[in-house]
């Protein structure tokens, strides 16, 4: 009786395997990059950056030399959030802060996004990577949005109540901050203006100069409790604060 033959054929590779070294990986290089990243929370194979020149009514798309795999990463220090294209063509790679200052607006082949007044584009291999990363980008620009929103209300809100009680709080200083022919959109760039999101909040105004012209701000519970620990840290407030205390203890003392 002759020996069977031994199954020689090579075992099948376990797609959540792959898939598990492929974010290792991408969490790693996005930490070589950036130290403060805690994790990936969305990624493209391969993309291909564009840049807008000319004019609107002429625009004209140059590649970039930028094209790799697209990570959107989630940080642990502001800003919370950022997307990384590891570069294939050179060692510099390119990143840039998602927040609330982002527009972003999708053409027929192409990503936009704007930045100040540089507006570039991402043409993705996958379509179906695009509507993803376009969903997520959505998403995170407009929560951070209403977290922006949330911040200005608070300040104002303090500026109000310190104003209330007679304490003049300057506002604190603001700080400055090829694998594919190039595509053609049909769709016209992004508008100097104008955002694809939930428009984000103006400056925060300057402290009101008296009681009177305090914006009619009302707070829940929540950010009043919030307002309260935040004028804690002023001294002037706890200066104000102790005045009256003395005042209110001086004259129950000469009431006995």
């Amino acid at each position: 009786m002759g020996k069977q033959k031994a199954n020689t054929q090579p075992a099948q590779p376990n797609p959540d395997a792959i898939a598990n070294l492929k974010a290792a990986a991408n969490l790693k290089a996005a930490k070589r990059q950036d130290p403060s990243v805690l994790e990936v929370v969305g990624s493209a194979s391969h993309t291909v950056m564009y840049e807008l020149l000319g004019t609107e009514t002429a625009p004209k798309w140059e590649k970039k030399d930028m094209e790799g795999t697209l990570l959107v990463v989630k940080r642990s220090t502001s800003p919370r959030f950022k997307m990384i294209i590891l570069n294939r063509n050179s060692p510099t790679n390119f990143s840039q802060d998602i927040d609330s200052t982002v527009d972003l607006k999708r053409a027929e082949k192409l990503l936009m996004f704007r930045v100040g007044p540089v507006v570039r584009g991402l043409y993705f291999h996958d379509p179906a990577e695009m509507t993803t990363i376009q969903s997520l980008l959505g998403r995170i620009i407009n929560d951070q949005v209403q977290v922006t929103s949330k911040e200005t209300v608070n300040r104002e809100a303090t500026a109000s109540l310190m104003s209330a009680l007679g304490i003049n709080k300057p506002s604190p200083p603001s700080n400055a901050q090829s694998s594919s022919t190039p595509p053609n959109p049909t769709s016209q760039p992004l508008p100097p203006h104008t955002t694809s999101h939930a428009a984000a909040p103006a400056s925060p105004a300057a402290a009101p100069a008296s009681p009177a012209a305090a914006p009619n701000l009302v707070l829940d519970k929540k950010g009043l409790q919030l307002t309260l620990l935040s004028l804690i840290q002023d001294d002037r407030f706890i200066d104000l604060l102790h005045a009256q205390y003395l005042k209110v203890a001086t004259a129950r003392a000469g009431k006995k």
